[in-house]
């Protein structure tokens, strides 16, 4: 239901054991931008990096089986990159937490910050969660795309925030 409509749809399906894959062949069926991609469970940083090689389009956007994006969100966030010069490789939104009826519950973390930031983010996550990015598709590959040695590690959870780092 995304406003910008020159989307490509990779669903990366890491293992899962429930109608997921079902379900995204029959949208696919419907949406010739739907693509499903089967892997066997390797965490979430395999799953993305999967996507982002799968990917042909300028930017990659992510979003979490637990997570959903206001319509808006891929439209306003390429409008706000493409207007940046090609140094910078990624934008964020703000969030809010929302229940089971999509109804707003908490707002998320809303700290912005402009210019250089890397020092402050060291110490502040600005970039709420892994669903509210939408980065250069060339700079997530230059970066080498998300670390799998933190789940390997027990450490799950800090793939995000290494991939913002760097």
């Amino acid at each position: 239901r995304q406003t910008y409509e020159t989307l490509e749809i990779i669903v990366v399906n890491d293992g899962s054991t429930d109608s997921t894959a079902k379900l995204v062949e029959q949208m696919a069926q419907g949406d010739r931008r739907i693509r499903l991609l089967s892997t066997s469970n390797r965490g979430v940083s395999a799953a993305r990096n999967t996507g982002i090689a799968a990917s042909s389009g300028e930017f990659v956007a992510f979003l979490d089986a637990d997570d959903l994006w206001h319509p808006t969100k891929i439209e306003k966030q390429v409008n706000a990159l493409i207007c940046l010069s090609p140094q910078w490789a990624a934008v964020y939104a703000l969030h809010y937490v929302i229940n089971s009826d999509d109804e707003i519950i908490a707002p998320g973390r809303s700290n912005t910050a402009r210019g250089y930031i890397f020092a402050r983010h060291l110490t502040f996550k600005y970039v709420g969660n892994g669903s509210t990015l939408l980065v250069r598709r060339e700079v997530a590959l230059e970066i080498g795309g998300f670390d799998g040695s933190f789940a390997a590690a027990g450490i799950g959870g800090c793939e995000d925030f290494d991939f913002e780092l760097r």
